[in-house]
């Protein structure tokens, strides 16, 4: 967890984020202790992230499933994830 300090301040750093890209109307959450929530419409889930130590990749789990993600791009006003299947993910500071 020391190795990714940098990147989960970064993503921390976005507080909570919209996804515009793939879940209109979500609003994800990056917390320091690992820890994520996904708000939606009707309701949210708990999970958490980790990423790794180059901040190439992030796992985040949910309802105990991993999705993996490129992190295309990070910075104090937005955060870009790659899918495997190319979909890309936005991220913008709320």
């Amino acid at each position: 967890a020391q190795g990714m300090a940098d990147m989960a301040n970064a993503l921390t750093g976005l507080g909570t984020g919209l996804a515009d890209a793939f879940l209109k109307g979500s609003t994800y959450e990056f917390k320091d202790n690992g820890s994520m929530s996904q708000s939606i419409l009707f309701g949210s889930n708990e999970g958490k992230y980790s990423v790794t130590p180059d901040n190439k990749t992030v796992t985040m789990t949910m309802d105990g499933k991993d999705e993996v993600y490129a992190i295309t791009k990070v910075d104090d006003k937005q955060l870009v994830l790659t899918t495997k299947d190319n979909v890309i993910w936005t991220f913008s500071r709320k």
